[in-house]
């Protein structure tokens, strides 16, 4: 396909699917990073100049390409993306180049991922440090002097929902009291 103007990859292939075209890219330079930028991204794809070129070709030509299905085989170095060329039309956001959509699509996405984590680490700070426990009755004292019981604590800093059982050791003590009474 590019492989004498572009030193991106080995080899490649192409076959029509159900919805689009399959391509196979073997030997994908950067590989790792692509895989790596899945965490992050809906279409890690867009960081490689080659696929940038297919989106901007497209874009010129008054279409779009859209990502149905990605994967990354880092043991055989091989990507797969299966994309499909639609006119601009059917895309809700006219008057702007499809690459553009895209990344402020992806900027989006990364925000709410950022916004996750940073709640995450909000409740793992929430509970880290010394918690001080009743030897007794395992109420949590706050700083203020008052006492809760741990699974009220624990629902109020981290969102926990608790069910309770008895373990083997407090049913025989349990059922041990009710055989005697």
């Amino acid at each position: 396909m590019f492989i004498g103007v572009w030193r991106f990859f080995r080899s490649d292939q192409v076959t029509p699917t159900d919805r689009g075209k399959t391509f196979v890219w073997h030997d994908l330079y950067g590989m790792d990073a692509y895989h790596r930028l899945q965490e992050f991204s809906d279409n890690p794809f867009l960081a490689c100049p080659l696929n940038a070129s297919l989106y901007y070709i497209a874009d010129k030509n008054d279409k779009m390409l859209r990502l149905h299905r990605q994967s990354f085989d880092l043991n055989s170095r091989i990507a797969t993306s299966q994309e499909e060329v639609v006119e601009k039309d059917d895309f809700d956001i006219k008057g702007f180049s499809s690459l553009v959509v895209e990344n402020a699509r992806l900027y989006d996405l990364s925000e709410e991922r950022a916004q996750k984590l940073e709640r995450a680490n909000e409740e793992i700070n929430r509970l880290k440090g010394i918690i001080p426990i009743c030897a007794t009755c395992k109420s949590i004292r706050h700083d203020n002097g008052y006492w809760q019981e741990v699974e009220q604590f624990m629902r109020d800093h981290s969102g926990a929902e608790f069910s309770h059982g008895l373990c083997p050791e407090c049913y025989k003590k349990a059922d041990t009291e009710i055989d005697c009474e």
